[in-house]
C-alpha cells in the first residue's frame, strides 16, 4: 500500500493513497464471489416467492447473470490462487432466512429495496476498482461487468417506484 505522511502538529500521520493494493485486490474479488452468491441464491428464492411477475422476472435475470459473473471471477480467482467463499456470510444468511419468512407484497417490498441497496454498493465498488485497482485482470473485469450492474440498479429502481405505486 502507498502511504504519503502528512506533518500534523509533530505528528508524522500515514495518508493512503487512492490506488488498492494487490491485497485489496484480492479481497475485492473474495467479497464479489461472496455478494454474487448472495445475489444469486435471493434471485433464485424471488424468481419462485416474489407475488408480482415483474419481481419475478428481476430475481430470474439477476440470479442467471450474477451466475455468469461469478463463474467468469472465479474462472479469475483460480488462476490467481483466491479460494472462493464456501457458503454466504452471517448478513446474506439472515437476509435469506429474512425473506423466507416474508410473503406477497412484504417480500417483494423487502427484497427489492435490499436489491437496491445491494446494487448501488456493487455499481461504487465496481467503479473504484475499475479506476483503482492494480491487477490489470480485476481491473477489466469490473471494467467489463460495471454496466450490467448500472442496469441491475436501474431495473430494481424502477421496480421499488412500481411497488411504491400499488
Amino acid at each position: 500500500m502507498i502511504a504519503l505522511w502528512l506533518a500534523v502538529g509533530l505528528v508524522l500521520v500515514p495518508v493512503v493513497a487512492s490506488a488498492q493494493s494487490p491485497t485489496m485486490d484480492r479481497k475485492w474479488v473474495k467479497d464479489v464471489l461472496q455478494s454474487d452468491m448472495a445475489d444469486i441464491e435471493l434471485g433464485t428464492l424471488a424468481s419462485g416467492k416474489a407475488s408480482s411477475d415483474a419481481v419475478k422476472q428481476f430475481g430470474k435475470r439477476t440470479a442467471e447473470e450474477h451466475a455468469r459473473i461469478s463463474e467468469e471471477l472465479k474462472k479469475l480467482a483460480q488462476g490467481k490462487g483466491i479460494q472462493p467463499p464456501d457458503g454466504l456470510d452471517q448478513p446474506h444468511r439472515w437476509l435469506r432466512d429474512t425473506l423466507g419468512k416474508r410473503a406477497g407484497a412484504a417480500f417483494d417490498a423487502l427484497y427489492v429495496s435490499e436489491m437496491v441497496k445491494d446494487h448501488r454498493k456493487d455499481v461504487m465498488t465496481f467503479d473504484h476498482a475499475a479506476r483503482k485497482a492494480q491487477d490489470p485482470a480485476v481491473k477489466a473485469f469490473a471494467a467489463k461487468t460495471l454496466p450490467a450492474l448500472k442496469e441491475h440498479l436501474r431495473l430494481a429502481q424502477d421496480l421499488r417506484a412500481q411497488l411504491a405505486r400499488r
